[in-house]
């Protein structure tokens, strides 16, 4: 969260850098404010998911994975939303785009599965997961083995 913030508030002088550039070189302009307005466009997305990381840990006791409303709701309802009542299994793991990385994955009733990446939780990935199976209803049998009660 911070290397983002700090990415984002580093933007406005890399924009007074790169004009200060383009006025400087024989390339036509339009090719470096392409590439400087991409970067103004993708860091709204950033700007928007910091500050919903940040009012989710400010604001509301430092939850980023919550059950409301009968959802399983990581970060805001807007980024990641499952309901609860699709959800078949739990599991906590390594994978997803990054293999290097603790996740979440949740097993939907039509076979598809959600995964989330809980690099930022404070708490461990399994003590997530097992909280999760109990607020769920979700009991363990032999280990990793899941099945909705």
């Amino acid at each position: 969260m911070f290397i983002i913030a700090a990415l984002l508030a580093g933007l406005p002088f890399f924009t007074v850098w790169a004009m200060h550039k383009m006025q400087s070189t024989d390339r036509p302009h339009f090719v470096e404010a392409h590439q400087l307005g991409l970067a103004w466009i993708f860091s709204v997305g950033a700007l928007v998911a910091l500050i919903a990381t940040f009012r989710q840990v400010v604001f509301h006791n430092d939850r980023l994975i919550w059950i409301e409303n009968g959802q399983v709701i990581w970060r805001n309802a807007g980024f990641f939303c499952v309901p609860c009542a699709e959800i078949v299994k739990v599991t906590a793991g390594m994978g997803g785009k990054y293999s290097w990385r603790d996740t979440i994955t949740f097993l939907l009733c039509d076979g598809s599965e959600k995964v989330i990446e809980t690099d930022s939780l404070d708490e461990s990935c399994d003590e997530v997961v097992h909280r999760l199976r109990d607020a769920l209803g979700i009991k363990t049998i032999d280990g990793p083995a899941l099945s909705r009660v």
